[in-house]
């Protein structure tokens, strides 16, 4: 650490990670994938470690129907999702866009870096440029795996009247503005989210059923 603190805090407790410390210098190890963060005087300021297990089956530049961003910062625009197609971001990757669909299936949002939506300004509600980081309507058989989720206009991942999702490992962060929820699934079935990390303004969950959209 680079200042002296008086507690520290390994969270979630649940994994029982006792630290060592010595000084400033705070040892730990990890026996299995998760999330966790390193809390030092208090939840504020917290070292945040998203330790993945390694990727399976990484889609390649240049392949049919893959939109790829490399490690780097990208600004592609706002991102309108095509049926049946992927969007991998890479580990090191930084790209500020918001990622839409409606009517899809089969797509796919993998990788381990960030989707960074701090470049849309948050306006009326339900007239944000970006409209979430992640925002699916009437869609089937999606995943979305290891995404880092930051400061979303509204909303970070939201699904309205869709089926059959498959989240995992997405970890939201950076969530400041007012009414961002994490993840948010309205009028949707058969949906999973395990394995990830939320910390966002508003709630972190939601399981909604309204006409809105």
């Amino acid at each position: 650490s680079q200042r002296p603190f008086k507690s520290i805090a390994v969270r979630p407790t649940s994994r029982g990670i006792k630290p060592s410390v010595q000084g400033r210098r705070i040892t730990f190890r990890l026996m299995r994938p998760g999330q966790v963060t390193v809390e030092l005087d208090g939840p504020h300021h917290a070292l945040h470690l998203f330790a993945d297990p390694p990727e399976g089956a990484v889609p390649k530049m240049g392949d049919p129907n893959v939109l790829y961003f490399g490690p780097g910062v990208h600004r592609p625009g706002k991102i309108e999702l095509k049926n049946g197609e992927t969007v991998y971001i890479a580990g090191g990757a930084a790209v500020y866009t918001a990622i839409g669909g409606r009517g899809l299936s089969g797509v796919r949002i993998l990788g381990r870096g960030v989707i960074d939506t701090s470049e849309y300004p948050r306006q009326a509600e339900g007239k944000s440029q970006g409209g979430g980081s992640i925002h699916l309507e009437d869609c089937s058989d999606v995943k979305v795996d290891g995404v880092i989720i930051r400061d979303s206009d509204v909303y970070g991942l939201s699904a309205y009247g869709s089926r059959k999702l498959d989240i995992s490992r997405v970890k939201v962060i950076g969530f400041w503005r007012y009414n961002s929820d994490g993840i948010h699934m309205c009028n949707s079935q058969d949906v999973t989210v395990r394995d990830s990390f939320i910390r966002s303004f508003d709630d972190a969950i939601v399981l909604s059923g309204n006409g809105g959209g």
